[in-house]
């Protein structure tokens, strides 16, 4: 059953940024709520550098 769902997960998320070559990613919330810590996060796992 997890198998089934996993790959159903997998095949949604696959068909919707198959054909995109650019992501964007929007991070909303109050001030100080570590918005700017999460995008340098994702952007050093993604390319090794700081964003903000």
């Amino acid at each position: 059953m997890i198998d089934i769902i996993r790959s159903f997960i997998h095949n949604i998320l696959g068909a919707l940024f198959k054909k995109k070559k650019r992501l964007k990613l929007g991070l909303y919330g109050p001030p100080n709520g570590g918005k700017t810590t999460l995008a340098n996060r994702i952007c050093q796992d993604w390319l090794g550098e700081n964003m903000g």
